[in-house]
């Protein structure tokens, strides 16, 4: 049985009315993530507004070079807010998997990046329980060292769509 039968679609926008910006940012997320196909739907969870650039934040703070001229590495943190189709959402941590996945495949590797997932407030019965399971560190690290669940992963990530 499906968790929602009945999902809401939208179209996702193929161009901005947004002038370019001088570094990765909100959109750039939304273009790795959004293609993410949704475990339960054939559509993608930018199309069932799962994500949204609404909800990604993204924040580079560059780090200066000391005396001997080696620059340190730029620390990123980038916040991502998920919307789930319904508040008993059973897939929402396969989501988030994917989307740490997906992430450490596409984000630009000269930057140390953090990320936070969220759940936008009151949208799941246990949002608390899965808020704090989906930045677990071990947790995520050793269900991505899972072949099994790494199947499921794989599954619905298309790296095909994925403009970077």
């Amino acid at each position: 049985m499906l968790d929602n039968p009945a999902p809401v679609v939208t179209l996702c926008p193929t161009t901005t009315d947004e002038p370019p910006s001088d570094g990765f940012d909100a959109a750039d997320v939304l273009s790795i993530i959004g293609p993410i196909r949704d475990p339960e739907h054939p559509f993608s969870l930018a199309q069932l507004e799962v994500v949204s650039k609404d909800n990604i934040q993204v924040h580079v703070q560059p780090k200066e070079s000391f005396g001997g001229g080696q620059r340190m590495q730029d620390e990123g943190r980038i916040r991502i807010v998920l919307k789930p189709t319904v508040a008993h959402c059973s897939f929402i941590n396969h989501i988030a998997l994917c989307i740490h996945a997906r992430l450490q495949d596409y984000l630009p590797p000269d930057i140390h990046w953090k990320l936070d997932l969220g759940l936008v407030p009151g949208s799941h019965d246990r949002e608390l329980e899965v808020v704090k399971q989906i930045n677990d560190k071990e947790r995520v690290c050793a269900a991505l060292e899972n072949p099994h669940l790494m199947k499921e992963v794989e599954r619905c990530i298309d790296d095909d769509a994925c403009i970077f």
